[in-house]
């Protein structure tokens, strides 16, 4: 019976053990199940009830079922967890006696660490503890000062700093009694729910060789009704209950593949166990990769600090003296509305992407070996004499490699472009940069981006702040800027920061690289003079930039991929692989570690950008969302004659320009064959298909021809349009070593008949009656509609889905229905918990229940357009945000029919034009009392409801009938985007 052991190697175990008095490891996974009706207007209090805890230890071919306490007066099927530590109940069963009691002194005992296994593990850590015990595993989560505590960033962890030592348990204050021995007692919590990233506990056990035989036995509907199950199927409730506790199983599995990988890349030898996250095991198969290219023993150090550390968001984020801290920063997708009056389109669209974006950006990326030269500048003097591009570009241009240099650029304070363009995108940093988070951080909280974490990014057409440019915009501004915008932009434009592996430095080879920092022998210096009264102080950067680059391909990306297709679809393997490539990138951006490079970020990332924009242009995009777009085949963009061109002037409002036109996309547009006059859809065993026409002839395409064909001429359309720019002419390979022309490939998504567009990312997609839905923030699932009736709040249906009603009323855009209140379920996050501790404490909530909240989705949204300058946005912003606070909507209340429906589209062309002319806020120019604007406002029809139902929501959370705090709306929020 192996329950104890005596050595631990992360999750790995060994010395199988009696109890004795010496250090010990008790290994368990840990599952609850628990019921929570799924509203509460029918009540007066909170209801939630945990009915069982599950505990397996690792070895033993089945788990145990508790009763919680919470079910104590119910009928039960199982022994009661009644000790505070209900592990102890598990143990018991074993013949063991156990008890426990607080620590009173510091005597010297031997450890007993407790490792609990499980998935989503916050679900889980406030059912299995009672009591005072309960309280100090609270106190732990939400009073720990960053030395020692519980935190949830992608999983749920334990941590203990001392001084230079890191531990992965919290010591607790407990002494635990097992037979005749006493252990002080430790906790470590092994969360899997970010080893392989997103994945469920379900794919995570089955990519990692786990097969559940009972996942399936219950629906969405019955899992809502646990309580129902627990005496009505309990049978299917125990065969359920047991079946999530097999996540040390499934790391091992998880272990055994990673195996498999090193091996394959030829790394048997720097084999690590996988970590918890997929970011932390990647980054280990990264680090083996640079240590077999540096011939290095698994247990260096020093390689990755001298050669990696430097370029790395964690180093360059600490630089805060000086501008090159806006370096750390690694700039997103493209994102922005091309067309933002085209509500509702019908015809033949194109749903576009980038095929492998992110992939294929790491197969053609350089990435560098060595530190890389910072231009900076004090970043708090007012006296700093930053260069022109222009000057930049005449002194450095030698020196700069393609894909291994980045620029941030600005305008003077308070210049601004005579010639519009969209190409670069601004960013205002955040008051504090080393607190900068990535994406990944955001699992600690529903909250997201705010200017105070990540500052604001955003395209303006006349200002450019902090904009990152690299080899990608240079070759825009020769080649495709219009002559007049060149040559505004390289006199204008100031470079604040620079990072650059020097040409001049390059290594051509890894033991030319180590020789010449070996043999580096010079000195930092700083020195000052004066001279005429005038002191000047000098200080020389004497450091070794001496570099050597490895192609991301065939370094590790394509030995990913190659192998990846070795297992068929969705096989364990296949998946992994996929993971790993799709990770590498994430890895590169992260400010967690030090193999990560922010000049190979930027350079994907805005490859990536610029082909985005191409397809925009171009193909005139309706919306561009990281590395894709949606258009209309019948409406591309040509040139009307031979010597005009497409320009990053004249796009950004194209129908200003009347040398551009609208013509079908052409397919061989060099042969004789004749010119396609308008493509049809049409569908064939209900999948899309193209039909093309020319000259009154009819051309089909089935599906897979049809998305072939296009991938094909898109790009062509695009190559034939911009000229001379590596992302769309240079030649590169695919995964298989074709050779192509231009760096990335197309992949059509589908075809579809009309759409209708909203925000930056906000759309749905219709053929043949079927429609997709995408919208930012907003689940998929059903909600319940409420409405208010003789003084009650009701419940009018439980399959409202207010995103979906949103976008599909939008093909009504004169006569739009208003959206209705409805409620939003949660899971409270432990990072959101802690925020609002305050509050939460005076409820009986905690981490890991669904929490209800009611919401109500505003229909305008300030990310429609494009804005001129961050003053101009900031001032419509703040008009926006007054309004909604002051009213519950914004711009909608002047806009408003005489049923009461919202003319939508009268409202974004009017905000479009104001914006586009250059006001600052919506009233700019505008007398109120003259015009009468007084009486237009009004409060949305649904305010009083929606604080209504918050209130009642919230009030039945406290405890004991505590009074309300006063700003319960502002601790819930609302939907204003």
């Amino acid at each position: 019976m192996d329950i104890f052991y005596q050595k631990s190697e992360d999750y790995i175990y060994s010395q199988p053990s009696l109890v004795g008095d010496y250090d010990l490891y008790l290994p368990l996974e840990v599952d609850t199940e628990f019921y929570q009706p799924s509203h509460h207007f029918d009540t007066e209090k909170f209801t939630q009830t945990t009915l069982t805890i599950q505990y397996r230890a690792i070895y033993e071919s089945m788990g145990k079922i508790f009763t919680h306490r919470d079910m104590k007066g119910a009928k039960r099927y199982h022994p009661l967890a009644e000790s505070k530590l209900t592990a102890l109940d598990y143990l018991e069963t074993f013949g063991y006696t156990t008890n426990i009691k607080r620590c009173t002194d510091n005597t010297d005992l031997p450890h007993l660490t407790l490792d609990l296994y499980s998935f989503f593990a916050v679900a889980e850590l406030f059912r299995i503890f009672y009591d005072d015990l309960l309280e100090d595993i609270k106190n732990l989560c939400v009073e720990n000062n960053g030395k020692t505590g519980i935190e949830q960033s992608r999983r749920l962890r334990t941590f203990d700093k001392k001084g230079m030592f890191y531990n992965d348990y919290v010591q607790l204050p407990w002494v635990v009694g097992i037979n005749d021995y006493f252990f002080r007692l430790n906790l470590r919590i092994f969360d899997t729910c970010a080893v392989h990233g997103v994945a469920n506990y379900k794919s995570f056990c089955s990519n990692s060789g786990v097969q559940l035989a009972f996942k399936d036995l219950f629906s969405t509907d019955n899992k809502s009704r646990m309580l129902d199950m627990y005496y009505q199927r309990t049978n299917d409730f125990i065969d359920y209950a047991l079946g999530d506790l097999y996540n040390h199983q499934a790391l091992v599995g998880n272990a055994e593949n990673f195996k498999l990988i090193y091996k394959s890349l030829d790394l048997h030898h720097f084999y690590t166990l996988p970590r918890l996250t997929i970011g932390s095991t990647v980054n280990k198969l990264f680090e083996a990769c640079v240590k077999n290219l540096f011939d290095v023993s698994l247990t260096d150090k020093k390689i990755i600090s001298k050669y990696c550390f430097f370029a790395s968001s964690e180093y360059l984020k600490n630089q805060v003296s000086t501008t090159g801290i806006f370096n750390a920063k690694v700039d997103g997708g493209r994102c922005r509305n091309n067309r933002p009056l085209d509500t509702f389109l019908q015809g033949v669209l194109c749903d576009i992407d980038i095929s492998g974006c992110y992939g294929d950006g790491l197969r053609s990326q350089l990435y560098p070996f060595g530190r890389p030269l910072i231009l900076d500048y004090p970043i708090d003097s007012e006296i700093n004499d930053y260069i022109t591009l222009r000057e930049f570009l005449k002194i450095y241009s030698d020196e700069l490699v393609p894909g291994l240099w980045q620029a941030r650029v600005s305008l003077p304070l308070g210049v601004t472009l005579k010639y519009s363009q969209d190409f670069l995108v601004s960013w205002l940093p955040p008051k504090d940069i080393r607190k900068m988070p990535t994406d990944s951080d955001f699992h600690t909280t529903d909250e997201w981006w705010t200017i105070d974490n990540v500052g604001e990014t955003k395209i303006f057409t006349n200002q450019i702040k902090n904009a990152i440019i690299n080899h990608d915009f240079i070759q825009w501004l020769e080649n495709i800027a219009s002559i007049k915008q060149r040559k505004e932009l390289l006199d204008n434009l100031l470079v604040i920061t620079a990072a650059l592996y020097p040409k001049s430095q390059e290594c051509l080879s890894i033991d030319e690289l180590i020789e010449k920092h070996e043999n580096h022998n010079e000195k930092n210096t700083t020195d000052f003079k004066i001279k005429n009264n005038k002191l000047s102080k000098t200080s020389i950067d004497r450091e070794c930039y001496s570099w050597f680059a490895v192609n991301l391909g065939s370094f590790l990306i394509t030995t990913l991929l190659v192998n990846r297709k070795k297992y068929d679809k969705k096989t364990p393997l296949n998946e992994l692989y996929k993971l790993c490539v799709n990770t590498v990138y994430g890895d590169m951006v992260s400010p967690y570690f030090r193999v990560g490079n922010v000049v190979v970020g930027n350079n994907i990332t805005a490859r990536a950008r610029a082909l985005c924009w191409y397809m925009e242009k171009a193909f005139y995009g309706v919306q561009s969302i990281t590395d894709g777009c949606v258009f209309d085949m019948n409406r591309i963009i040509y040139p009307k004659n031979n010597d005009y061109r497409i320009t990053g002037e004249n796009s950004v409002f194209i129908s200003k320009d009347g040398n551009l036109t609208f013509k079908p996309l052409q397919v061989n547009p060099n042969n004789k064959q004749p010119l396609i006059d308008k493509w049809l859809i049409v569908y064939q065993n209900e999948k899309p298909c193209l039909v093309s026409v020319s000259n009154g002839k009819y051309k089909f395409y089935n599906n897979a021809r049809s998305q072939k064909v296009i991938n094909i001429y898109a790009m062509k359309h695009l190559q034939n349009q911009f000229p001379n720019v590596d992302v769309l002419h240079k030649t590169s390979f695919d995964v298989y070593g074709k050779e192509r022309k231009g760096l990335y490939e197309f992949e059509v998504k589908s075809f579809y008949d009309n759409g209708t567009f909203h925000a930056t990312a906000n759309y749905s997609l219709s053929q043949n009656g079927n429609t997709r839905y995408a919208m930012r923030s907003y689940q998929k699932h059903e909600h319940n509609k409420l409405i208010k009736s003789n003084e009650n709040i009701s419940i009018v249906g439980t399959d409202y889905n207010p995103s979906r009603e949103f976008l599909e009323n939008l093909k009504k855009p004169y006569n739009l229905q208003r959206s209705n209140v409805f409620v939003r379920r949660k899971i409270l996050k432990l990072g959101d918990y802690k925020k609002n501790y305050k509050k939460w404490r005076e409820t009986d909530i905690f981490p890991g229940m669904t929490v209800e909240n009611s919401s109500l989705l505003r229909e305008f949204s300030l990310t429609q357009f494009t804005y001129q300058s961050w003053t101009q946005y900031d001032s419509w912003r703040k008009e926006y945000q007054k309004l909604i606070k002051k009213y519950g909507q914004s711009y909608e209340m002047f806009f408003i029919n005489l049923d009461g429906t919202l003319d939508y589209q009268a409202m974004i062309e009017n905000i479009y034009l104001k914006i586009r002319n250059g006001n600052n806020s919506f009233f700019d120019g505008t007398d109120k009392r003259k015009n009468h604007i007084y009486r237009l406002y009004q409060s949305h029809p649904q305010i009083d409801l929606l604080l209504e139902s918050n209130e009642h929501l919230f009030g039945i959370y406290l405890s004991n009938n505590e009074e309300l705090p006063e700003d319960t709306e502002q601790f819930y929020g609302d939907d204003h985007e």
